[in-house]
């Protein structure tokens, strides 16, 4: 984040700062922590300070006023010298739109954002707030924001919300970077919040106290005083207080038992998630609400991997066409399309690239290997031979024939859906 204070700067004139832009500032703040929204004079030091600082920033320009040209120049100086994103909103009197477009496309916006008659401020501030969002997170979080649209539907879809929500999905499909997003969005609204990544090794190395403690309390209560006083700390500290909760990679619902038997200490409306590569395991803690984590479509996975690989110019037909049969490859997987953007970054030449996509198609890498053979290893003895039966003998076939196929062998079905 190389320490800058506000993740987004909002700058605007006061005659807008009331109305549009109070509505987009609590529409970022919904998605991003660190906003701050500022009418001064962009030529002010303090407010240059400011500008410095974020790593975006959102300029909203009145339609009709040419000396902004000149604030944004100075916006631009913080893009070139922070590595800064500037995105810029015309809005309200639209009389000099077309020399602002024209003014903005000659310092490299191809992408504006402006009032539009058929479109309104919700539906422009929609457009804007998810902009920033994928910029922000234009590396790390692609094709995230969508997903945080479902969750939001799924969870408003309860009159009180869900207090337990669990997100499956294949290994390298994006689980964590998934919870983490929704931990971000939603930790604002509780009193005590914490994110415990891969939580079976996190609860066998330092057992349950311990790692409440470290979590939750800001005052630890020393060796001597044993669980019991740690105990007692903690319930008091989260009795009726709204909590939550992310234990990510859950592969044993009996490593989970005691997190989610101390669920009652936590007060009303509190929310626990648990990420899991296993639906099962998901049910089996008693999650009814399960969110699953699909691949990326093909433009989120031609953006992803054109970043990865350091692709700037796909102008070249065969390029064009290498790139296309790796995005059909990798349908959509996140883990695959990071490593084969990585193999074929330093590639010079086309006939390189070919090579070593076809070697990755023949013998993909250890790490795409070793995510699914993790999974592989948790089955049970019946479940790998279901497995390899349907792998050597019915890969493609209709799901029920196979179904009706395994039953009929006497296979126990039920722990694989």
């Amino acid at each position: 984040m190389n320490n800058r204070e506000q993740n987004v700067y909002i700058s605007c004139l006061d005659e807008v700062r009331c109305s549009f832009v109070s509505h987009l500032y609590e529409a970022l703040l919904k998605r991003i922590n660190d906003v701050f929204v500022d009418s001064e004079d962009l030529l002010s030091i303090e407010a240059q300070e400011k500008v410095e600082k974020a790593r975006v920033s959102v300029m909203v320009l009145p339609g009709n006023r040419k000396v902004c040209l000149d604030k944004l120049v100075k916006v631009l100086k913080c893009q070139k010298t922070n590595d800064q994103v500037v995105v810029p909103v015309l809005y309200g009197d639209r009389t000099l739109e077309g020399e602002w477009l024209s003014a903005l496309d000659s310092k490299g916006f191809s992408s504006v954002h402006h009032y539009r008659k058929e479109c309104n401020d919700s539906k422009l501030i929609e457009e804007i707030v998810r902009d920033v969002y994928e910029k922000l997170f234009y590396m790390e979080r692609i094709g995230i924001y969508s997903k945080l649209l479902e969750i939001e539907k799924m969870v408003s879809k309860k009159p009180f919300g869900i207090r337990f929500l669990g997100i499956w999905g294949m290994p390298g499909i994006g689980k964590t970077t998934f919870a983490k997003a929704v931990f971000d969005q939603m930790s604002g609204e509780f009193d005590a919040c914490c994110f415990i990544e891969d939580y079976d090794k996190s609860i066998h190395d330092k057992g349950l106290y311990h790692l409440l403690e470290e979590q939750f309390l800001e005052e630890k209560p020393g060796a001597d005083h044993g669980t019991i006083i740690a105990f007692s700390l903690l319930r008091n500290k989260l009795n009726n207080k709204r909590v939550l909760v992310v234990l990510d990679g859950v592969r044993n619902p009996l490593v989970a038992e005691p997190f989610l038997g101390g669920f009652d200490w936590f007060g009303p409306k509190s929310r626990i998630i648990i990420t899991s590569r296993d639906k099962q395991v998901l049910r089996l803690c008693g999650f009814n609400q399960i969110y699953e984590v699909r691949g990326l479509n093909e433009k989120e996975a031609l953006q992803l991997f054109l970043q990865r690989a350091s692709i700037k110019d796909m102008e070249e037909k065969s390029l064009h066409e290498l790139t296309m049969k790796v995005i059909k490859h990798a349908n959509g997987h996140p883990l695959a399309l990071n490593i084969y953007g990585r193999e074929l970054k330093h590639k010079r030449k086309l006939s390189e690239m070919e090579t070593t996509f076809l070697k990755l198609k023949r013998r993909p890498p250890f790490e795409i290997v070793d995510a699914f053979k993790s999974s592989y290893d948790t089955l049970s003895d019946s479940e790998k031979n279901i497995f390899l039966d349907i792998a050597c003998f019915f890969n493609g076939e209709n799901v029920d024939y196979v179904m009706q196929l395994l039953e009929g062998c006497v296979f126990l079905l039920g722990s694989l859906w």
